[in-house]
């Protein structure tokens, strides 16, 4: 049932999005289906220049972004553009902290500024981890 549901899917995909990217976009259909339906991917004049841009972070569509979160957005871009991810992800980071001092950290760098700004919220003896690639294993690395 679920192989039907998906390869009906690749057939509605919308025609700028990336094959590649089909099935992460079944997953965020079936997974937030208010939030799939509020970035009207169908409407392909609205979304050519966040599919051409090589900061799309920026160009989501005015009237989607005003509809939804900042943390609604990184899902969109790790959905439909995993390349600018890690920008997202430290622009979320900017904009959760309150701050605009984060530059594009590696992992390490960002752990130890999070460490620091949210110890009060966990014992001291801790640490907090914030995975910003995939492909990222802070355990290999500590400080």
């Amino acid at each position: 049932m679920k192989s039907e549901s998906l390869n009906n899917y690749k057939k509605q995909l919308p025609s700028w999005v990336n094959e590649d990217r089909g099935f992460a976009l079944y997953l965020l259909q079936v997974t937030f289906p208010n939030l799939y339906a509020t970035l009207e991917l169908s409407e392909e004049k609205v979304w050519t220049s966040f599919n051409l841009s090589g900061e799309c972070e920026n160009q989501i569509p005015d009237s989607v972004r005003e509809k939804i979160s900042p943390f609604q957005t990184l899902m969109v871009i790790q959905t439909l553009r995993p390349d600018r991810l890690h920008t997202t992800m430290c622009n979320f980071a900017r904009f959760a902290l309150g701050t605009t001092a984060i530059r594009l950290f590696n992992i390490l760098q960002l752990n130890v500024l999070l460490n620091c700004r949210f110890k009060h919220f966990y014992k001291q003896e801790e640490n907090l981890y914030i995975p910003l690639q995939l492909t990222c294993d802070p355990c290999l690395k500590t400080l």
